[in-house]
């Protein structure tokens, strides 16, 4: 029996179809995913329905990955490690999504949020960044850091304070070109610590801006970015909690800066005095 090789041209054309299929299949389960969430009036049974969403997302994902590492053990032709590629990749971006829901359920929960203790803010941001090394390094985007001397303490919650700063840098990662800069300044002004994050990619118009905190919104309208549309919306929500603000501003072609400001000493409003996320 001869096998069967296929023209170079007809496989590009299957793996087009692979990746649209996944595509489709992910975008399918983010539309039918919101309209089953926004549905849902009371806060704490969309919170529950998103962490069993999340948890039933969670295991077999994990079996899929496993099977794939099995897999690369084993001898395959060069058609196949194409496929097995793209699996890998929608699987990895799949599990960043079962996480990000997972984050979410956790960090809008008030007990967590609650739980508070005297934090330096530069370390915070310091060991966030190291966290986004190497993501950096593969993209050969520099942060340029500009931080005060003098610690910047405040008293809240250390874990969530160190999500919003990862959310505000995968953000500015996302939609900055290769080889680009992303600026990242902390300083404290009267009874404020400030962080600036700058970065210089593809901005947003006027009409986006409007909406960035909005929940599930993606100002990629194709939704080949990852994500469900929470970061942004967690940022301003757990920045409110601690009494302090989160401001934007955006040019289209030229780069967006976020401005956090946080006061000093503010108790931790309770998450559920607030509206629905």
């Amino acid at each position: 029996m001869f096998k069967k090789i296929l023209p170079l041209s007809h496989i590009d054309d299957i793996e087009k179809k692979v990746k649209n299929t996944v595509l489709n299949l992910e975008n399918k389960f983010f539309s039918i995913f919101k309209i089953q969430v926004e549905n849902i009036i009371n806060e704490e049974d969309r919170k529950e329905m998103i962490a069993g969403i999340s948890h039933d997302l969670r295991t077999p994902l994990t079996a899929i990955s496993g099977y794939l590492d099995l897999l690369d053990h084993v001898e395959k032709n060069e058609t196949a490690e194409r496929y097995l590629e793209i699996i890998k990749k929608r699987t990895e971006v799949l599990k960043q999504l079962t996480e990000e829901l997972f984050r979410y359920s956790v960090v809008t929960s008030p007990e967590y949020s609650s739980t508070t203790e005297l934090v330096a803010v530069n370390g915070v941001l310091e060991e966030s960044i190291l966290g986004f090394y190497a993501a950096l390094q593969e993209r050969k985007i520099t942060p340029n850091i500009h931080m005060t001397e003098n610690k910047v303490m405040r008293k809240l919650n250390r874990a969530v304070l160190s999500r919003i700063f990862s959310n505000l840098l995968n953000n500015a990662m996302k939609y900055s070109e290769n080889h680009s800069l992303v600026k990242l300044r902390l300083w404290e002004k009267d009874n404020l610590a400030i962080f600036e994050i700058e970065d210089h990619g593809c901005g947003m118009d006027e009409e986006t801006q409007k909406h960035i905190y909005d929940r599930f919104y993606r100002a990629d309208k194709s939704r080949n970015t990852p994500g469900f549309g929470l970061g942004l919306s967690l940022v301003q929500k757990i920045t409110e909690l601690h009494k302090g603000s989160i401001s934007v501003k955006s040019k289209v072609d030229e780069g967006t800066v976020f401005t956090l400001s946080l006061p000093k000493d503010v108790a931790v409003s309770n998450m559920r005095s607030h509206k629905a996320f």
